[in-house]
């Protein structure tokens, strides 16, 4: 699961820079190639979100790009190094406050009928809904052990 968790904070970084944050960013401080990858994305996958970009979308996005873009590159790192320290709480709040901005986001596109759209969208509900389970189910300084093995003493002593 940590891998997951990793590539999905590797490939969000990218796509709340050169994606998402068009909604919110003035239009000449875009790059030219980032301009070009989102109407690819609105043409090839018929993301009227991104098309239409309504304040409530917006609104989620100022969230995303100044609260959530620098705690995906904490997390990233937490992950990486297996660093226990307070990823149980930076982790379970991420994930509660996505699955929030999310539900709307997949009603909106379940009710207008997109299928296809949906599916692009639904990832960034359900790893987040599976790294809250973890989480949840973890106890503070056993967050990266696998069910069923056992650490040693030494390695216990390492991961302090």
């Amino acid at each position: 699961m940590r891998r997951i968790f990793i590539a999905y904070f590797a490939t969000h970084v990218p796509a709340t820079i050169l994606i998402d944050s068009q909604a919110i960013v003035p239009d000449k401080y875009v790059p030219s190639f980032a301009k070009s990858l989102l109407q690819f994305h609105i043409k090839q996958n018929d993301d009227f979100l991104m098309l239409e970009q309504p304040l409530w979308l917006k609104s989620f996005i100022v969230f995303e790009v100044l609260v959530q873009l620098p705690l995906f590159f904490v997390l990233l790192r937490k992950l990486r190094k297996r660093e226990e320290n307070n990823i149980r709480l930076l982790g379970i709040g991420y994930s509660c406050h996505v699955m929030t901005t999310m539900v709307p986001i997949l009603s909106e596109i379940y009710w207008r009928g997109s299928f296809a759209l949906f599916m692009i969208y639904f990832p960034y509900f359900f790893v987040p809904l599976m790294l809250l389970y973890s989480l949840s189910l973890s106890e503070e300084g056993n967050v990266f052990i696998r069910k069923g093995r056992r650490r040693s003493t030494r390695t216990a002593k390492k991961m302090r």
